[in-house]
């Protein structure tokens, strides 16, 4: 269970590692077009605004997605443990059952013989519902191990598919980005021929 959590913990953060990494790439633009914007600013202005609202609607997609990814883990898991909720119960019984011999048992100094007999007979008595505690314990165990593997697996493909999918669209509106921001560049040089063609003739 401790690791089932873990890995829950572990799927949120990647949510976030994916969306920081197209933001890097994203400055990673800013950095290499800062002469472009610089001196084309309106041009390169409305490029980043298309582009902004772009990425805006892919990413709240992306955070939908993954979250609805998330959900039907957590779902999952917790109609498991409406499953075995029974089960629980009929451990408890069986704990109290094994109990309640030995509580049975009072100590006595003044007659310590009786105190023993009466613990080794309870313990006797208890040997057959504590097999059956066991038993039930390490069958729910290994069930509950494999259903969270199930779900860690099932978690994982579906954010997986999301992510990668999320990372390509984001690829896309950056190479969009970047043409558009070249083009900016290219009508302004071709501005200037134009205008130095016309001043020759």
């Amino acid at each position: 269970m401790y690791k089932f959590i873990v890995f829950c913990i572990i799927s949120q953060a990647n949510s976030l590692r994916i969306i920081s990494m197209v933001n890097q790439n994203l400055a990673e633009i800013i950095r290499n077009s800062n002469a472009s914007i610089v001196k084309y600013p309106e041009r390169s202005a409305e490029c980043f605004s298309i582009y902004t609202i772009k990425l805006t609607n892919l990413t709240n997609e992306f955070e939908a997605n993954y979250t609805r990814c998330i959900g039907i883990s957590n779902n999952a898991t917790s109609c498991l443990h409406r499953q075995v909720k029974p089960d629980l119960d009929r451990v408890d019984v069986l704990r109290d059952e094994i109990c309640s011999g030995f509580y049975m048992c009072r100590r006595n100094d003044s007659q310590p013989y009786t105190y023993f007999e009466c613990m080794n007979n309870a313990a006797g008595e208890a040997i057959p519902t504590t097999h059956l505690l066991q038993n039930l314990s390490k069958d729910k165990m290994q069930y509950l191990s494999f259903k969270y593997e199930v779900i860690r697996y099932n978690e994982y493909t579906c954010t997986k598919t999301y992510s990668q999918l999320y990372l390509q669209e984001a690829e896309s509106l950056r190479d969009e980005l970047e043409k558009c921001l070249n083009a900016a560049n290219m009508t302004n040089n071709n501005s200037k021929l134009t205008m130095g063609i016309q001043k020759i003739l």
